[in-house]
């Protein structure tokens, strides 16, 4: 743990608080350990500390310098490997014991980007800084166990679809750009640009952004020109990469050339910027809106496999669909036996064995604590058989909402949610 003294009046959104000028005992603070997310916490602090520690490894560091501050191991490649494909071999291969450490870079996330869309609403810049801290916590997130923090995408706060939309697509994106080979300071220039690449629409009224109706020429217009305004602003904004200015500019365009705002075309648009935008798509369709409702991670797979080959390229479509694996994250199940159950985590030895989450048995009575369970363990066990996924199902025909499932176990399992 790296800790920096802070003056109370010099903390901002972001940091974690790991230390106070007196015991904890003393002052009304549940955790011993906390990420600052707005002027409640800060407050808070202010009635009984003149200063505390902030941990500048888990959260954001005031004196770092802008982009500098990613870290990049000395083994590692910027660019594509070789060896092809590689998936990530999560460091904490337990699912629970990964989620709760992913939550806390989830949450620093979250902190990160309520307080960018402020910022850019009130016509301020984003400091470059903070989002190179949001952008290692995502990378250590992903490496910690990247089933934990695609799973953790379910957690979809109610009037803040934008933020959420951006550190969702940032994990996928992450995720997807790992397993081509992207490492060290390219693979955090992705991560970047993706966190990013809607901030063009954050000045947009959300009145705009959640019409259900289908929006007039003029409205429709204004939506498309968000690439090029979140691109300026970013450019203004100085220290940040080209890789990630690119994805800001060209994540809506296409491969046929349908895309937007310059109607670029095949290897006119960067490879990144397209990684960018198949997680992109892969986020808004399993999102519910106001104007559709979501689609379930399987099904969007299938729209996606039709469309991959005219919006993002036949090749890199086949590639996310085996990054995402045959059950996807969150996809709803029925087994043998009749069970209904969750995926939850992707098995490395073979991707028809995941590990699910158990929700109902074959009567729809409810499995106590949902426990999660290896289809690959159980599958060599005499009764294994029963235990194999039959099919996967749409969550609406078994009554199954997958973000308040996720939030519940959260709230059982770890007392409070993400």
């Amino acid at each position: 743990m790296q800790k920096k003294k802070v003056s109370v009046g010099d903390l901002v959104p972001g940091m974690y608080v790991a230390e106070l000028d007196r015991p904890w005992t003393e002052t009304g603070f549940v955790f011993q350990g906390f990420y600052i997310q707005g002027e409640g916490e800060i407050k808070a602090l202010a009635k009984t500390c003149r200063y505390v520690f902030i941990d500048v490894e888990r959260g954001y560091d005031p004196d770092a310098e802008g982009w500098s501050q990613v870290r990049e191991e000395p083994d590692e490649k910027p660019v594509l490997e070789s060896g092809g494909p590689k998936e990530l071999v999560p460091e904490e291969p337990d699912f629970r014991k990964g989620v709760r450490r992913v939550r806390e870079y989830r949450r620093s996330t979250a902190a990160f980007l309520d307080n960018a869309m402020s910022q850019v609403r009130s016509g301020k810049g984003i400091p470059t800084n903070a989002a190179a801290t949001a952008v290692n916590g995502l990378i250590k997130s992903i490496r910690i166990n990247v089933n934990a923090s695609i799973w953790l995408n379910n957690l979809k706060r109610r009037h803040e679809h934008s933020a959420d939309h951006c550190a969702n697509v940032a994990v996928v994106s992450l995720a997807f750009a790992y397993h081509l080979g992207y490492r060290g300071r390219d693979l955090a220039s992705i991560g970047l640009g993706a966190l990013l690449h809607d901030v063009g629409l954050m000045r947009l009224p959300s009145e705009l952004l959640d019409k259900p109706a289908d929006l007039e020429i003029p409205e429709l217009q204004e939506i498309r020109e968000h690439p090029l305004e979140g691109y300026r602003m970013m450019k203004r904004n100085g220290n940040v990469p080209e890789i990630a200015l690119n994805i800001i500019r060209y994540h809506h365009e296409r491969v046929s050339g349908d895309g937007y705002p310059e109607g670029l075309s095949g290897d006119q648009i960067p490879t990144e910027a397209l990684i960018v935008s198949i997680a992109d798509v892969y986020d808004a369709m399993t999102t519910d809106r106001p104007y559709r409702n979501p689609l379930s991670p399987h099904g969007c797979l299938s729209v996606i496999r039709h469309m991959g080959a005219t919006d993002f390229g036949a090749k890199l479509a086949r590639e996310f669909m085996t990054c995402i694996g045959v059950y996807p994250i969150s996809s709803v199940v029925e087994l043998n036996n009749g069970s209904i159950a969750m995926v939850v985590a992707h098995n490395h030895r073979t991707r028809v064995r995941p590990e699910i989450m158990l929700l109902w048995d074959r009567n729809g009575k409810p499995y106590e604590d949902w426990p999660i369970m290896s289809i690959d363990r159980k599958a060599e066990q005499p009764d294994g058989d029963q235990w194999l996924i039959m099919r996967v199902v749409d969550p609406e025909e078994y009554n199954v909402d997958v973000g308040k499932v996720t939030e519940e176990y959260l709230d059982r399992n770890y007392l409070t949610t993400a």
